[in-house]
């Protein structure tokens, strides 16, 4: 899940946008289908289902591009600052849903300069220092301690 979402939709409307990727991985029409409306339904996005992508609001773009990449059912799922931009309530939506994929066994990596905002959605967090590398590995026991760590959060 890329921070902006603008840069990962690129059909003419939502339903072409969340039938994207099942219909690459070879599903047949009927399966591509049920997919769709089980993720329009589930981000809770129906009345968007004919809409174009680049003409609706940023939290409702990050709802479909979720349900795109969802539609294809990832094990893991990566999120890159996946709050950035997001009203309060979109924010709320997509923490839910986050926590509920987590719940469901699926690997959630988040990246985020926001460590306060996921902390507690996350079993453990690694630091990683201004040139990448990784600095230091924190179990969600430890999280006290990571907060005297960092300056940024």
């Amino acid at each position: 899940m890329f921070q902006d979402s603008d840069v990962q939709l690129f059909n003419m409307t939502v339903e072409d946008e969340i039938a994207f990727g099942p219909r690459h991985l070879g599903l047949t029409e009927k399966e591509v289908m049920t997919r769709v409306d089980d993720m329009l339904k589930l981000m809770e996005i129906e009345k968007l289902r004919n809409r174009v992508p680049y003409q609706i609001s940023g939290g409702e773009k990050k709802l479909v591009a979720i349900a795109s990449v969802l539609a294809m059912n990832p094990s893991v799922i990566v999120f890159d600052e996946p709050f950035n931009g997001l009203s309060p309530r979109h924010r709320k939506m997509v923490k839910m849903i986050i926590n509920k994929l987590h719940s469901i066994g699926k690997t959630i990596i988040i990246s985020s300069h926001h460590f306060k905002q996921i902390s507690e959605m996350v079993d453990s967090a690694y630091l990683f220092s201004e040139t990448g590398t990784i600095t230091g590995k924190f179990d969600h026991d430890d999280f006290p301690e990571l907060l005297d760590k960092i300056d940024y959060l």
